[in-house]
């Protein structure tokens, strides 16, 4: 009896895992987090559900909290790419509310975020913008280089030729 329940438990999960997602979209937070927050009751290293949350923070621009849930994604599931680009997202973020002396240890962060979500993912079109506009934007002696961004742009040109998609590797 317990073997008939566990897909029919399993197929719940995921369709309230859907919805959720579903809310987010329609900017239903309130009702998206109820649910993934059943969902973390049930399954707490649920990686998808755990990285919507931090998707949820986002929306609300609540950087230290969306890190967090990030984090934990990434702890349970390390090989997605759009978890890494969506924690450098968020360390971004937090670069824009912090001062000057916190930029300096929160900018490494976005730059090793970001080419971790690269690593994982070459053909990630979105996560190579991000990290081209890193380069552009940071002081040398935080990474900034012309001559990475550039790179970065080389290969996005090439993607883009080769038709690759946008970006994204599926984790919703």
């Amino acid at each position: 009896m317990t073997l008939l329940a566990t897909p029919t438990l399993a197929a719940g999960r995921t369709d309230r895992l859907g919805r959720a997602v579903q809310l987010h979209d329609r900017g239903r937070y309130d009702e998206a987090r109820s649910l993934l927050e059943d969902v973390l009751a049930d399954e707490p290293e649920n990686h998808r559900a755990l990285w919507n949350m931090g998707l949820l923070c986002m929306s609300d621009r609540q950087h230290e909290e969306a890190l967090r849930w990030f984090d934990e994604a990434i702890a349970v599931e390390e090989g997605i790419a759009e978890y890494h680009l969506w924690r450098g997202y968020a360390y971004a973020q937090k670069l824009e509310a912090c001062g000057l002396l916190t930029k300096l240890f929160v900018a490494p962060k976005i730059r090793s975020s970001l080419e971790q979500a690269v690593q994982l993912d070459p053909r990630n079109v979105k996560a190579r913008e991000a990290l081209m506009q890193y380069y552009e934007r940071a002081p040398a002696f935080l990474g900034g280089s012309r001559k990475r961004a550039l790179g970065q742009a080389a290969a996005i040109r090439g993607l883009e030729t080769a038709g690759a998609p946008s970006g994204g590797s599926g984790a919703e």
